[in-house]
Parts: structure tokens; C-alpha cells; sequence
């Protein structure tokens, strides 16, 4: 237990080809699937009335597409509900548009990322909670650096987050499935 907070039975379903290692003290394990392959998954994680909470993450990679994403999610929210899933959307999280310009990461914009968070949420059926990690960041504070496998970086592309603020993320989303809110003053 860390924080007060258990890490045990935690999986995470995301792309082909990342992992995530165990630590002695947490039995974390990543599934590796695609977005396609999550109902099927479902089955696979379901055990008794044990409930499986499916958070969804989008990333900055897709700002546009922000009406497929809620029709894709509203299309499977009946089929994982009936496999005793709990479903969330967390807000695609806060970037530093100065900092990926400098880095050559390609035009990304704090208000391109709010407008996308407004359409999802505003989009989303009542099937989903939604995690709004966007504002919690805003009000404490985040870091970003150009790592991309849990070591921190001596550089800065605006869009990968310390290994600090990826901390922070995971325990506002598991406080928030514990409590149903996350009290940021605690972090």
C-alpha cells in the first residue's frame, strides 16, 4: 500500500508493444490490447461480481477526431456494462504548447486540447463518469519531459509527463475510484 492506497489487482490495457514492470511490493500488471480487442478483453479480466473499472485515456495525437471517439465509446458502453465493467473518461491532460514548439513536436494548443475535453464530455453518455484530471493539473501543477519509459529526461517536449505527475495522475484516478471525487488539496 502506497499513500493509503492499494496497488494490487491493477491491469491496464493500451497499445501493442508496452509494458509495465512489477515492483516487489505491487502485483500491477499490463495487458496489452488494442482498442479493438477491449470487449474481448473484458471477458478475459471478469471474475465473479468483482468489478472492473475501464478508464479511458485519449492523448493529444488526436484532437480532431473527437466525435468518432464518443460514438465508439457509446457504441461499446452497453456490451462492457453487461460484462460488469464501471466506465470512466479521463480528460486529455494538460500540455506545454511553448515547449513542444521549441522541441518540433508539431502545433498542439492548451485550447485545442479544452475544446476536445468540452465535445467528449458533453458527447459521452450517462453510461461514463468523467474524470476531469485536465482541471486537477491546472490547479496543482504537472511536469513534462521528453521520456518516454518512466525515467525522467534532462529534456522537455511539452507533451510526456515527469515521472512525478504520472505518480499523481494514477493516485487522483484511483482516489477517484475509491471515493468518486478527487480531493486535489490532499496531493
Amino acid at each position: 500500500m502506497e499513500n493509503g492506497i492499494s496497488l494490487r489487482m491493477v491491469s491496464f490495457c493500451t497499445r501493442i508493444g508496452v509494458r509495465m514492470e512489477q515492483t516487489p511490493t505491487t502485483t500491477i500488471r499490463l495487458k496489452i490490447l488494442e482498442p479493438t480487442t477491449l470487449l474481448t478483453a473484458s471477458s478475459l479480466l471478469l471474475t465473479s461480481d468483482v468489478k472492473i473499472a475501464v478508464i479511458f485515456n485519449l492523448g493529444v495525437n488526436d484532437l480532431g477526431n473527437a466525435g468518432n471517439y464518443v460514438s465508439y465509446m457509446t457504441s461499446i458502453a452497453s456490451t462492457l456494462k453487461s460484462k460488469n465493467c464501471k466506465l470512466f473518461y479521463m480528460s486529455v491532460n494538460p500540455i506545454n504548447s511553448t515547449m513542444i514548439t521549441k522541441a518540433g513536436r508539431g502545433a498542439r494548443t492548451e485550447a485545442q486540447v479544452r475544446e476536445f475535453n468540452s465535445k467528449i464530455r458533453s458527447g459521452l453518455s450517462l453510461d461514463y463518469k468523467y474524470i476531469d484530471m485536465y482541471s486537477v493539473l491546472m490547479k496543482k501543477g504537472y511536469g513534462t519531459n521528453a521520456s518516454y519509459n518512466g525515467t525522467d529526461a534532462d529534456s522537455d517536449d511539452g507533451l510526456h509527463y515527469t515521472t512525478k505527475t504520472f505518480k499523481r495522475i494514477y493516485y487522483y484516478c484511483i482516489t477517484y475510484l475509491n471515493t468518486g471525487s478527487i480531493n486535489a488539496s490532499y496531493y
